[in-house]
């Protein structure tokens, strides 16, 4: 009887967590596209640097004029690369709608690299969001989708070709900790300028370079290839077939070459959730020699979710039902039991 009861209990415990799922189930702010799914807009920007220079005639400030180039592109998360701001912090530019965050060298050093996330304001105060600065090269944010899964983003600048050894095997080993501490569960998307050419040759890095590469392979391109098949990492560059000017993302100074440094990388399991990852010749001018790259992500299928979690609803609504149903008719049947037993039966004296 008592485990009866205990399991009604569980039944309609789990029900009520069905239903706390469904009422916290937040989407971010995130646009509801005409296929049903939810979906965030990323990109990547090498915008060179964030320091003022003093003697310039712009109106507005260069952090400004970057938020507002990302507002009319409509975009919720941005991997700023070469920031070359020291320390680390963060600023609101309220009248665009973003926080800008980064992490640079100490305020000795030199003014160079920095790594950073633009986010879009909302969605900061919604999640309370907070991204984790690894190093000037690495940070991370996550993003909840549902009541227990994220979206973790690492916005990264690597090292140049013209770095040393040490500081690329520094920051790789930093970059392999960092996938490493990312639950398996979680959707991880990986964006920023990785400072390398990963070429074409979509037979040998199968699964890790689509049909649509373009160029050479370099050395540091040999590098994050091995990065990407050490954890199931696809370049999602590779694998939508577009002109060549919404594939490249950096023009060479002295040839004038355009060619592919910046990349937005998933697990191979989530390349369907890409819709697309092109880079902006449109985008306005804010001093840097690298194209915006976006991609476009679906972190859940809205109507599908909806649906599933109103079925799990009916379900345990229809259980609980059932269970409460059975434990009456238990009770009911050892109540009676139980006046069987201690009745006197008819025509029976108790012994004196």
């Amino acid at each position: 009887m008592a485990r009866i009861v205990y399991a009604m209990e569980q039944e309609i415990s789990l029900e009520r967590e069905s239903v706390n799922e469904v009422e916290s189930f937040k989407y971010l702010g995130t646009v509801i596209s005409n296929t049903g799914s939810l979906d965030l807009e990323f990109s990547a920007w090498n915008i060179r640097t964030l320091q003022e220079v003093t003697n310039t005639n712009r109106l507005e400030r260069r952090t400004a004029l970057v938020c507002k180039e990302l507002a009319r592109f409509n975009i919720d998360v941005v991997a700023l690369s070469e920031t070359r701001l020291p320390e680390e912090g963060n600023i609101r530019e309220s009248g665009k709608g973003y926080t800008i965050f980064w992490k640079g060298k100490a305020l000795e050093e030199p003014r160079i690299h920095g790594v950073g996330f633009t986010l879009h304001s909302q969605l900061v105060h919604q999640h309370n969001l907070a991204p984790k600065a690894i190093s000037e090269r690495l940070m991370t944010v996550r993003i909840p989708i549902t009541l227990n899964s994220h979206l973790t983003l690492i916005s990264v600048y690597a090292p140049t070709m013209t770095s040393t050894d040490d500081d690329k095997a520094v920051f790789y080993t930093q970059h392999d900790h960092t996938i490493q501490t990312v639950p398996a569960n979680n959707k991880l998307v990986g964006l920023g300028d990785f400072n390398a050419r990963v070429g074409k040759d979509h037979r040998i890095w199968e699964g890790i370079i689509g049909r649509h590469g373009i160029g050479n392979c370099s050395a540091n391109g040999q590098l994050l290839l091995g990065l990407c098949a050490e954890h199931q990492l696809v370049l999602t560059n590779t694998i939508f077939q577009l002109p060549k000017r919404h594939k490249t993302t950096w023009r060479h100074p002295r040839s004038k070459h355009w060619n592919t440094l910046d990349y937005v990388l998933t697990r191979d399991r989530d390349r369907g959730d890409v819709h697309i990852t092109r880079s902006m010749p449109g985008a306005g001018d804010c001093w840097t020699d690298h194209r915006l790259l976006i991609s476009q992500l679906s972190v859940a299928e809205a109507d599908c979710q909806r649906r599933i979690r109103e079925a799990q609803k009916t379900w345990w609504q229809r259980k609980a039902a059932e269970t409460q149903s059975f434990a009456t008719n238990v009770t009911c049947a050892a109540s009676m039991q139980q006046q069987r037993k201690y009745s006197v039966p008819h025509g029976h004296q108790w012994a004196a």
